[in-house]
């Protein structure tokens, strides 16, 4: 019987995407170089009801789709200058990592809290932080993951973020906040153990 690999902060994550500058030399360079492929194309696809920070948006972008083992490998590239969610991570000629994704097994348990950054030189937007709590099914405890944007870092982002997570743990009043700490990763705040008791 084959064992499944363990999940991630509780999570089975089913998906990683990239914000590609060219979708045909992307899936070549999965395909010969990781053994990805093949890649299903999804070329100028037709969103309806897109909306960007509130509003109504129109958007031009590409997809192409693949598996890799259990996980599903998104490559994006965006072909207008629309702002968007792509944009937001990915300037316009670059290639970067954009998400994972996961099911949300009770949605109304999960909470993500979410920091932008307004660039006054360019005008953009960009999201530098994310602090995400989920309450564990059948106790009264939660995990949370908190990501800072690499340039970012050592400006008290992830303790700011995880203040405020632990304020939600004290106002959903749960008996403990659970975390995963990645081996080597750097966890400078108050809170220096694996569980949190708001």
């Amino acid at each position: 019987m084959r064992k499944e690999p363990p999940l991630f902060l509780g999570r089975d994550y089913f998906q990683n995407a990239w914000v590609v500058d060219d979708l045909q030399a992307a899936m070549r360079r999965w395909t010969e170089t990781c053994g990805v492929g093949p890649f299903f194309l999804l070329e100028h696809v037709a969103m309806q009801d897109v909306t960007y920070r509130g509003q109504p948006a129109t958007i031009d972008c590409s997809i192409a789709l693949a598996q890799a083992g259990r996980t599903q490998i998104e490559l994006i590239e965006q072909h207008c200058d629309q702002p968007s969610v792509y944009r937001d991570l990915v300037p316009r000629g670059q290639t970067r990592f954009h998400h994972v994704a996961t099911f949300a097994n009770d949605y109304d348990r999960e909470l993500a809290l979410v920091v932008e950054h307004d660039d006054a030189k360019t005008g953009g937007r960009e999201i530098v932080g994310v602090g995400r709590l989920s309450k564990l099914p059948g106790v009264n405890e939660a995990e949370f993951a908190v990501l800072v944007n690499d340039l970012w870092q050592g400006r008290g982002l992830g303790p700011r973020l995880l203040a405020l997570l632990i304020q939600v743990a004290r106002d959903e009043r749960l008996s403990c906040l659970r975390a995963d700490i990645l081996p080597g990763g750097k966890f400078n705040c108050p809170c220096t153990s694996r569980s949190v008791h708001p």
